[in-house]
């Protein structure tokens, strides 16, 4: 019988209800599967050999077929992710912080650098999904960063390494600077402030 290592899987789209999916044996009561995994008897076998056959599963949004383990199709996720992003609430950008790109996962410092991307990439702000940034304070380390995953916690720091870590501390709590992150607020568009919206 095989094992998971050995299931080499076919280019085909096949999906859960398809006959070739699955199918019944005789010898052993039960279910194989499309690539020969043995699941057991009954009808929660069954579904497991389906399940484990199909290569493809119906998209959760416009149930077209999508390639396992993807249950959205990138069509569907784009729409989403867009209307997840025009729902939100938005400033103008002033300039005196970052904006990140959602869709170009980078951050942008100023128009320049936006019109740039923008021509060098034939997209506009809009496809961007731009996001004004907040600056979060560096954060203050302990002990238990040095200790991830060990369960022994009656480790302690030595001696001169714990002075370094407080300051470090130290330092990170005075320092006039942060670490930029996104935001809730989206940056607001040209348009919407020709068009009123703001």
């Amino acid at each position: 019988m095989k094992t998971q290592n050995d299931v080499k899987w076919p280019k085909p789209v096949i999906l859960a209800d398809d006959p070739s999916s699955a199918r019944a044996v005789t010898g052993v009561t039960g279910w194989i599967d499309r690539v020969g995994m043995f699941h057991g008897h009954g009808l929660e076998a069954k579904l497991r050999a389906q399940q484990a056959g199909a290569t493809h599963v119906l998209c959760t949004g416009c149930k077209l077929p999508v390639r396992k383990p993807v249950v959205k199709c990138m069509a569907c996720r784009t729409t989403e992710a867009t209307e997840k992003f025009f729902a939100r609430a938005r400033r103008m950008w002033t300039g005196d912080e970052p904006v990140f790109s959602e869709t170009a996962e980078e951050y942008f410092n100023s128009d320049e650098e936006l019109d740039d991307y923008c021509g060098e990439h034939s997209t506009t702000r809009e496809a961007l999904r731009l996001r004004l940034c907040t600056e979060v304070p560096y954060p203050q380390l302990d002990e238990e960063h040095f200790y991830l995953g060990t369960e022994d916690l009656d480790l302690e720091l030595p001696k001169d390494l714990y002075d370094a870590l407080n300051t470090l501390n130290i330092i990170a709590a005075r320092s006039h600077s942060g670490v930029w992150l996104p935001s809730k607020y989206r940056m607001t568009l040209y348009g919407e402030v020709q068009n009123g919206e703001d």
